[in-house]
């Protein structure tokens, strides 16, 4: 028997569920060129539909808005003045959970992820996590996401030699 919580995304109204419209941004900002995504955000999404990186569907439910306010932050401005940046970095290691988790427990488990994009800046890393999800505030994004986000900073810190801030 098998058994699921959600709808099928066949027998939603909409064409691709939020998860598969996060995964079309993901893939978008895995592939993109960021020089060409700030000048050009359609000629961009263009030159990846043509290339066979996302999907005309893909495509289509991209949020420019929100694509458009991230190529013209300052985060961005940081990531294109960087000489080293790294994206979908594959991270797995054992770590002891009070490594990452604030409780009293030092039990090791091993975990693997993806970190979306890591860049260098003044001898550091900076690590960016990209998130669609849709809330009301940054400090319960953090908070849903905080265990996440100190693996990954554990991990690519490990794996990079070089601290990580995010």
């Amino acid at each position: 028997k098998y058994i699921t919580s959600s709808k099928p995304a066949f027998l939603s109204k909409d064409k691709m569920t939020s998860a598969q419209k996060g995964t079309a941004m993901h893939s978008f900002m895995q592939y993109c060129d960021y020089a060409k995504s700030q000048n050009n955000l359609e000629a961009e999404i263009d030159r990846l539909k043509q290339n066979n990186y996302i999907t005309e569907d893909e495509a289509q439910v991209l949020d420019r808005s929100k694509l458009a306010a991230l190529f013209n932050s300052s985060l961005a401005k940081r990531m294109f003045e960087s000489d080293n940046i790294y994206r979908e970095i594959k991270v797995s290691s054992f770590v002891a959970v009070n490594q990452i988790e604030d409780t009293d427990f030092d039990d090791e488990v091993f975990i693997q992820g993806i970190a979306d994009c890591v860049f260098e800046e003044n001898g550091e890393l900076v690590l960016v996590d990209y998130k669609t999800d849709k809330v009301d505030s940054e400090e319960e994004l953090l908070e849903r996401y905080k265990n996440q986000i100190n693996f990954y900073k554990y991990a690519v810190a490990k794996t990079l030699k070089k601290p990580v801030k995010v």
